[in-house]
């Protein structure tokens, strides 16, 4: 139940991080597989996430990475 001040962009960070392991699900959120407590259908093809811990945020993945996320998680 930290929080993290960390000094770059969303997009420097992600490119920093192993893709295996963390997936930028929108503009503001990257998760890891075992941070995902669940996830369930929501509009537009898009699936929400429940977190661990919880981030007092939607947590949703975006149109664009819907696709990209489903096949991240067949990993």
């Amino acid at each position: 139940n930290h929080r993290y001040i960390v000094d770059g962009t969303m997009e420097r960070i992600h490119a920093e991080l192993d893709p295996r392991r963390f997936f930028r699900i929108n503009r503001q959120f990257m998760v890891s597989f075992p941070a995902i407590r669940s996830m369930a259908p929501y509009s537009k093809s898009r699936v929400k996430l429940v977190l661990t811990p919880p981030t007092g945020d939607d947590t949703i993945v975006s149109v664009e990475r819907s696709a990209e996320f489903k096949d991240w998680l067949d990993r």
